[in-house]
């Protein structure tokens, strides 16, 4: 007498009181695996704007040295320089 099935039929939720520890060791695991994707999306993320960057900056010295050498217009090179900014 006094068993776990005793407590159950006078104590609503009991099951549901043993299984808390369980689901909340889910819910933290499930949450650090959530932060530490999120901090890899992050990376790569920046990894694509550094890139994205340098390619700007290429794109503006070729247009700035297009234009010195008459193959460009200022218009040209304006637009690179909006599109580094950007």
């Amino acid at each position: 007498m006094g068993g776990p099935s005793t407590v159950a039929a006078f104590v609503p939720g009991y099951f549901d009181q043993l299984d808390h520890p369980v689901r909340a060791k889910r819910g933290v695991a499930l949450s650090t695996r959530t932060a530490y994707f999120d901090v890899l999306a992050g990376q790569g993320q920046v990894k694509a704007l550094e890139a994205a960057e340098a390619s700007s900056l290429s794109a503006l010295d070729a247009n700035k040295l297009g234009y010195q050498v008459g193959v460009r217009i200022n218009i040209d090179v304006l637009n690179a320089q909006s599109q580094l900014s950007a």
